[in-house]
């Protein structure tokens, strides 16, 4: 009889060890989501406007510190795509890099990029292609 007491209180002990190593996975996965954004979308690192006057899309930098040659890993030059909602590209342009538009230091880098009046409409998104960190926006 005192055999079976040993092999209960054992096999209680295995049920807690693996009633805790569960929990502690558990954990471990939670913490896992929490820490790698959990499918959150980046903040955008561009802000894309349409011009008033219909014939050109303006993309700004919003981090100044982010217009650094080493942005674009030292390119002078840079890609810069628009494209509507389904992901087709409708405008691409070479830019200078870093941008160097700023208005007199009184707006964030930006470039004007002109496009057909037509298609002016449909631009939803822009992007720096080859940029690391990726940079890319919305239409404001």
């Amino acid at each position: 009889m005192a055999d079976n007491g040993t092999q209960g209180s054992a096999s209680a002990s295995r049920r807690v060890a693996g009633a805790v190593a569960v929990a502690v996975a558990a954990l471990l996965v939670v913490v896992a989501l929490a820490t790698s954004g959990g499918g959150e979308e980046p903040a955008d690192a561009l802000r894309v406007e349409r011009a008033p006057n219909g014939a050109e899309v303006l993309v700004y930098l919003k981090d100044r510190e982010a217009n650094v040659p080493a942005t674009a890993g030292g390119a002078t030059s840079v890609t810069v795509e628009c494209l509507d909602r389904d992901g087709e590209v409708l405008l691409r342009a070479q830019q200078v890099w870093p941008f160097r538009d700023t208005d007199g230091g009184t707006l964030d880098p930006h470039v004007h990029m002109p496009l057909d009046p037509d298609r002016l409409p449909r631009v939803d998104r822009c992007r720096v292609k080859g940029a690391d960190p990726p940079l890319e926006g919305g239409v404001l």
